[in-house]
């Protein structure tokens, strides 16, 4: 029987609403990602995106700031960048679930270079841009 994903997303009625994004949680991620992270490092960054609601970025640039330190933190972990900074997009949307814009896209065509085809890396104003883009095409009537 297949395993299910770990409860990154909270569901829309935990309430108060808890942190999404609790070390155990990221362990979880990080061990079907085959990352390892140290106790430390995955407490910092827990407590990195709690304070990203209560920064007042616009929710492209929060997403943006997510990528750009997970990456920082581990250059290998590009996939965990976009899988948070779709949920920090989705937090700061105050959407009920999030979508996986950013993370569904990491080997497709929209992340490429132009030049070389090269995939593009999460840096701030690269996210920044993808996840506004993103936000903007889903949120066209008829474009879901």
């Amino acid at each position: 029987m297949a395993q299910s994903a770990p409860a990154l997303y909270p569901s829309n009625h935990d309430s108060p609403r808890p942190s999404a994004a609790t070390p155990d949680r990221l362990e979880k991620i990080l061990d079907q990602l085959g990352l390892r992270w140290d106790v430390e490092a995955l407490a910092a960054l827990s407590e990195y995106m709690d304070g990203l609601p209560r920064s007042g970025r616009p929710a492209p640039f929060a997403a943006a700031a997510i990528a750009a330190h997970v990456v920082a933190m581990r250059a290998d972990a590009e996939l965990l960048a976009w899988w948070l900074a779709d949920l920090v997009l989705a937090q700061n949307l105050r959407w009920p679930r999030p979508l996986p814009l950013l993370m569904a896209q990491a080997f497709g065509p929209p992340f490429r270079a132009e030049a070389g085809g090269k995939r593009i890396r999460p840096d701030a104003g690269v996210a920044a841009c993808r996840a506004h883009f993103s936000f903007n095409f889903l949120s066209r009537p008829g474009s879901q």
